[in-house]
């Protein structure tokens, strides 16, 4: 497409694939100012003369102008985790795009294979949640009883994640049901054991579910400028903070055993 002359349904294949980059950007994790940045960069190096983006967590709305011609496309964002592989990959995939002006087909197809490739290992990831809420159990004062129970709670929480949620459910809803779960099954081994410290095997599988990057991106978006998104992540982080906070504590209150 390079420096011909461009018509609406060229603008169209560029912001097609512009919206592609940025939408997969989102989705990785990745701040609302990298996708703005991107989408407008791609445009530009595919020859438009103008561009106007605008990207909350939710939806990317982006214009490309060719001198009087203009073409606009919006794209809802339904879901959005944190994978800093699959978002290092994607960046650099960007970059490649503004230098080399690739055809939109194998964009798309370069895209898919990074967001396949770059899946993150289940085993890896159950061995991470393991030992990170052992380690965290110990940590806020749990001896290795605790944190072998520990253990066993986090394997329930990567069960619900690995096979249940699904990007169409609702955060909140799936948060504070693994975190009923979750305390369910830690007050189930305590009256099994006896004598765990039930307090810290909580806290130390509550550690994996904070939405800590959520928060930090969302202050790193308030200090870029761009407000509206900024709040929207550390409200949704303080709304899932919560969610935790009531599933944990239900099974409490429910049944006993702090």
């Amino acid at each position: 497409m390079g420096n011909k002359s461009l018509n609406k349904d060229d603008l169209n294949k560029i912001l097609g694939i512009a919206m592609e980059v940025g939408n997969a950007i989102l989705q990785c994790g990745g701040e609302v100012r990298r996708v703005e940045d991107a989408i407008s960069r791609i445009c530009l190096a595919y020859g438009c003369t103008d561009s106007d983006v605008f990207s909350l967590t939710s939806e990317i709305v982006a214009t490309a102008s060719y001198n009087t011609v203009r073409h606009t496309q919006s794209k809802r964002i339904h879901y959005y985790s944190y994978n800093l592989r699959q978002l290092e990959e994607i960046n650099g995939l960007s970059r490649e795009i503004c230098r080399l002006t690739p055809e939109p087909e194998e964009v798309h197809d370069r895209i898919a294979a990074i967001l396949k490739r770059s899946r993150i290992n289940p085993l890896k990831k159950y061995v991470g949640f393991a030992m990170a809420a052992a380690a965290f159990t110990i940590f806020f004062g749990g001896q290795w009883m605790d944190g072998i129970a520990s253990l066993i709670v986090a394997s329930v929480i990567f069960l619900i994640e690995h096979y249940i949620k699904k990007e169409k459910i609702n955060q909140l809803a799936y948060t504070i049901t693994a975190s009923f779960i979750a305390g369910m099954v830690a007050i189930g081994i305590n009256a099994l054991v006896g004598s765990l410290d039930l307090n810290a095997v909580i806290i130390g599988n509550v550690m994996l579910m904070i939405p800590g990057v959520s928060f930090t991106n969302g202050v790193r978006d308030l200090l870029g400028g761009d407000i509206a998104a900024g709040f929207l992540r550390i409200s949704e982080a303080v709304l899932i903070s919560v969610a935790i906070a009531a599933g944990f504590a239900l099974p409490l209150l429910m049944i006993g055993g702090a």
